[in-house]
Order: structure tokens, then C-alpha cells, then sequence
């Protein structure tokens, strides 16, 4: 006799949806979901799942592991990016004349991740089936599932792609009217970048070093970096605004020049490959500053004698720009690394952990310097001297008696293995006497997931939530306190432990030597070397997490705080302006000094 099969939903992250059409996909995905299959696996594909439909649904696979390391998956994402280049996007979507697949690497990488561990899922979850597999959702999202399948070299058998009809006109239907809006807003918006650079001449024999400014609190810094740099003449562009001139720095106006989208031959393909690309490089929130970025790296590039850049990060456009024009213009481009980095000649790292598979990648040749401190991360820590004692029990009027459990959340797309571990959290310390779990979401996160958990563990008392007051407004429920100043720093000091799966936080607490549990049950195997180094306890299930609570005298490794970069003692007078200037001649053939 015939057998009904639960139909199993797969949720995966993709581009923006407006909010009525969202409605409108979400019945039919619902529709289709109440279609029992007979004698086969059915899986629906579903974009995204902002209100939560399938977060806690016992039919949602995507809580599943995918058998990779979340470091292995970010350097296929990457490969996968390099992949699709076969496509040449590159002569299709210009701005201007400069193709937005290369200034956009982060952007497409990012949902590449999602397209990687959604198919890794798919293929997980396959292995399991002894039925033949359907596999339902719109056309660009088979098509863009089956290119990864076979950019990962994997085969599922026995499967039919099933493009639902209705499904691909809906979201044909948004990628018209969300492409149109991208552009119109490309148009109008202003940016808020500043429309000047500072220059500083040190002596004429010195080669001239091109340095972006952090967006946060640029001033300090421009004091606790760029002040170390010497051997160079320096020019800086600061991403964020600074109120007070740099002293000995002549201020360059910048002439912003008009650019527009000038090419679009994928703007009317809405099925495929093409069409997925199109919608990621369009349908997101970053074009304000596009118009300006190409007018401020063109300017100073076309204007300066440069011979290296400097850069930390490629994850903005306008970083992503003055290294295409660097490497037009034959400048050497130095990474003193801190966040990703894709395209480099030479690499400074500030701790071991900074030599990433991703990393290995972008360096063009085996040259790089490892150092014992890092700058970066000092820079970081500025704030998180002298904390407040007992900060976090004075907030929430605690007693004293009381063990605090501090856990920094993070807004990692997987909304439903994030569920998982945030319920597994909330739930197994609610009945833990004498403890108090606060949860600390993301600035960036309206706190949908973790209210989710927090309803479904009945609400505990002894779990506090706190959001960020920026996010006032777009805060799901009043069960989050909000504090017109809330001390991160401060709060991790004064807690019994602090956890978190994902948050660069993680780092903070590590300087500051402070009990951390590291929340893993899915096995991304996140911060395995703060673990594998004893300056972290892996927590991935009940009894780990009571061995977790239960340590009392904790010490913090010297070889965890060494292998981020942490040790202080080691390596304070290393001469940034030098290496740096050693790596470039290397790379460049520029003239020693």
C-alpha cells in the first residue's frame, strides 16, 4: 500500500523580498507543503523566512549539519565566487566602467555561503532517503542549487526538479520591482562618505603609502596605527567623519564626478545563473555609496604618486575599488589583515589565527610577516579598561549570590540552527538554581529568533534579554530591556562565564581572560583553536554545558592569547612602516630607503 510522506522544507537565504510579495510566497510555499507526495522524499526550497514560519517547524531540515567547517564553507564560497566568473559577469554588470561582480565580492560571497550550505544540506539530508526525491521550488533557485551541486562535484540520485510555476513568477515579479528600486535609489541617495583625504609629506625620497581610515572612531585610530608607520609618506582617506584636523596633514577636496549603471544585460533575465547574480548585485542596501566611492578612489589614485596601498579589510566598495585601481596602476597592495581579504601581494598578520585558509588564498606570493601582537584587536579593546565591578548585577538589580551567565548572540543566517542553540541554552539554564542567563542580541538583530526560544522554554525568570537602544524602534518585543548605555565591555568582566557560537566578542573576552564557553551543536567548529588551546570550553550538549558552569578557578592559556595575538609581552616594538616597506619592495621592486 502506498504510504503519505512528510513533505520536508529547506530554507534558504536569499535576496531581499518586499513584504506583501513575501506574504503572497509564503501561502503558496504553504499550499505546496500541505501536497502529500506519494512513495517519494519531497523537499521545497523556500527564500528566506523572515517571520518565522519554519524556524520552529518539525519539517524544517535546516537545523541539519552539513558536514563542513564553517572555515572550509567561507573558502568555497570564495572558490565557488572565482567559479562563476565563467559566466563573465564582469562585461555585463558595469558601473561606469568597473564591473559590480568584482567590487561586490563580499556581498555575492556571503550568499554563495548560503547556496553552499543549503546544497550541502540538501546532499546531507539525501543520503538518508530511500525514496525517489523531489526537489520543488523556483526556476533561479534550482538552477543556482544545481550549478552548486555540481561546482561541490556532488550527485544525488533518483532526483526530479520540479520548477514550480507560481513560485518562479513571484519572485520574478520582486526581482523586477527590487532591481528598479536599487537603481532609483542608486540615483538619488546621498552618501555621507567625506569628500576629502589628508596628505603628509615626510621627506621627498620616501615612497608615498595610500591608508583608509576605520569608519569607527577613525581618530583613535589614526593615534594607535597610523602614528607607528614610518619609512613612508602617507596619504589617508577616513571612512568615518573626523571632527578634528590631523595635525601636520594637508585636506584635499575631493571632485565627485557622476556615474551610473552604464550596462545591463542581465537587467531582464530572471531565470538562471545570471539572474541570481543580478539580484544579489542589485537588490541590496549599499548603493548610496557607490556614485561617491569610484569618484574618491579615482581622485586620489589619478592625483597621487602611490606606490602601496595598505588596507585591513575588502569588504566595502571602496575598498574593493582601490585595489582594482592599485592593481590597474601597478601599486603594491600590502594587507595588514584584520577582517577578509581577497587580493594581495603581501600580508602582515597579527597572530597566527589571522593566517586563514581564506587568507592563503589572496596572497599572491609566499611572503607575509607573522607578528605577536595584534594591532587591531588593542584598538578593539580601548574601551574595555578599567570595567565597572559587579556591572551587570547593579543593571539588572540582581543578588549577589547569584551566578551570571553572560551570552552574546549573533545574527548568523541559519535562523533555525540558531533557534536550536539558543533554545538548547535558555531551556537547559532555566532550570539551573541560582543562575541567571542574560542575552545580549546583536545591534543588528530585532531579536525575532531569540524571543522564539525564549517563549518556547516558557519564559523563565531567570533569563534577562537585552537589546542595543539603536534598535529601539525595530525591537520585536518588550521583553528586551533596552539601556541608554549599555557596557559590553563591562558586562563580560563582571559575569561567571560568557558563551556565544559565533561573535568576534568572543575575542574581547578571551584579552580580558574571562571564562568563555564556545556554543557549537551543530559542529562549524567556530573558534576550534580558542578550544584545541584551553582559552575556551567546547559546549555542544547538556553535559558539557554543566562541566561548563561548574569550573570555579579559571585560567586562560598564555598559548590561546599567543595564538590571537594576545600576549602583549611578545613583539611591541615590531616596526610596522618597515615590514611593510620590505614586503613591497619584494613585490614591486620599489626603491629601499
Amino acid at each position: 500500500m502506498a504510504r503519505n510522506i512528510l513533505n520536508r522544507v529547506l530554507v534558504f537565504n536569499s535576496i531581499y523580498i518586499l513584504q506583501i510579495i513575501e506574504i503572497i510566497y509564503l501561502k503558496l510555499i504553504e499550499k505546496l507543503k500541505r501536497k502529500q507526495s506519494v512513495n517519494k522524499s519531497t523537499l521545497i526550497i523556500v527564500r528566506n523566512d523572515r517571520r518565522g514560519k519554519f524556524t520552529t517547524s518539525a519539517s524544517n531540515i535546516s537545523g541539519i549539519k552539513c558536514g563542513k567547517t564553517a572555515d572550509e564553507i567561507d573558502v568555497l564560497s570564495f572558490k565557488f565566487y572565482q567559479f562563476l566568473r565563467k559566466y563573465d559577469f564582469q562585461n555585463q554588470m558595469l558601473y561606469g566602467d568597473i564591473p559590480l561582480y568584482d567590487l561586490y565580492t563580499r556581498q555575492v560571497k556571503l550568499k554563495l555561503t548560503d547556496t553552499i550550505i543549503a546544497t550541502l544540506q540538501l546532499y546531507e539530508w539525501s543520503l538518508s532517503q530511500e525514496n525517489d526525491i523531489e526537489i520543488i521550488s523556483d526556476a533561479q533557485t534550482i538552477e543556482i542549487i544545481r550549478e552548486t551541486l555540481s561546482f561541490l562535484e556532488l550527485q544525488i540520485k533518483n532526483i526530479k526538479w520540479k520548477k514550480q510555476y507560481l513560485l518562479t513568477l513571484v519572485i520574478t515579479i520582486n526581482s523586477i520591482l527590487m532591481r528598479l528600486a536599487s537603481i532609483i535609489i542608486n540615483f538619488f541617495s546621498k552618501s555621507t562618505l567625506p569628500k576629502t583625504y589628508y596628505k603628509r609629506r615626510y621627506k621627498d625620497n620616501y615612497p608615498t603609502i595610500l591608508i583608509t581610515l576605520s569608519a569607527k572612531d577613525p581618530k583613535r585610530f589614526f593615534n594607535s596605527y597610523i602614528k607607528k608607520i614610518k619609512h613612508f609618506n602617507i596619504i589617508l582617506y577616513s571612512i568615518g567623519i573626523l571632527e578634528d584636523p590631523l595635525e601636520d596633514y594637508e585636506v584635499i577636496n575631493i571632485k565627485i564626478k557622476k556615474k551610473y549603471f552604464s550596462r545591463f544585460l542581465v537587467i531582464f533575465q530572471f531565470l538562471g545563473i545570471k539572474s541570481f547574480i543580478a539580484d544579489i548585485l542589485l537588490i541590496h542596501k549599499n548603493h548610496m555609496d557607490l556614485k561617491i566611492s569610484t569618484s574618491i578612489v579615482e581622485n586620489i589614485l589619478d592625483n597621487e604618486n602611490i606606490d602601496v596601498l595598505l588596507n585591513n579589510e575588502q569588504v566595502k566598495v571602496i575598498d574593493n575599488y582601490f585595489v582594482i585601481h592599485s592593481r590597474k596602476s601597478n601599486i603594491s597592495i600590502i594587507s595588514d589583515v584584520f577582517e577578509e581579504i581577497y587580493t594581495c601581494d603581501g600580508a602582515i598578520l597579527g597572530c597566527e589565527a589571522n593566517l586563514t585558509r581564506l587568507t592563503k588564498l589572496a596572497i599572491s606570493s609566499s611572503s607575509y610577516v607573522i607578528r605577536g601582537v595584534n594591532e587591531f584587536m588593542k584598538y578593539r579593546l580601548f574601551n574595555l579598561k578599567d570595567p565597572e565591578t559587579n556591572y551587570i548585577k547593579k543593571l539588572l538589580k540582581l543578588k549577589g549570590s547569584q551566578n551570571v551567565i553572560f551570552y552574546a548572540s549573533d545574527p548568523v543566517k541559519l535562523e533555525r540552527q540558531r533557534y536550536d542553540s539558543e533554545f538548547f541554552l535558555i531551556n537547559h539554564l532555566s532550570k539551573i538554581d541560582n543562575t541567571c542567563l542574560v542575552v545580549k542580541i546583536h545591534p543588528q538583530d530585532t531579536g525575532k529568533i531569540t524571543l522564539l526560544a525564549y517563549n518556547n522554554a516558557n519564559r523563565p525568570d531567570n533569563v534577562k534579554l537585552i537589546a542595543d537602544l539603536a534598535q529601539k524602534e525595530n525591537i520585536i518585543s518588550p521583553d528586551f530591556n533596552i539601556f541608554p548605555s549599555f557596557n559590553f565591555g563591562a558586562a563580560m568582566s563582571s559575569c561567571d562565564g560568557f558563551i556565544t557560537s559565533h561573535s568576534s566578542s568572543a575575542m574581547e573576552a578571551l584579552a580580558l581572560k574571562i571564562k568563555i564557553g564556545i556554543l557549537d551543536i551543530v559542529d562549524h567548529c567556530n573558534f576550534r583553536p580558542m578550544i584545541k588551546y584551553q582559552g575556551a570550553v567546547l559546549i555542544n550538549g547538556k553535559s558539557s554545558l554543566d562541566y561548563f558552569l561548574k569550573i570555579k578557578n579559571w585560567r586562560t592559556s598564555h598559548e590561546a592569547l599567543k595564538y590571537y595575538g594576545l600576549d602583549s609581552k611578545k613583539n611591541e616594538h615590531f616596526d610596522l612602516g618597515k615590514n611593510i616597506l620590505n614586503l613591497s619592495v619584494l613585490n614591486r621592486n620599489i626603491k629601499k630607503i
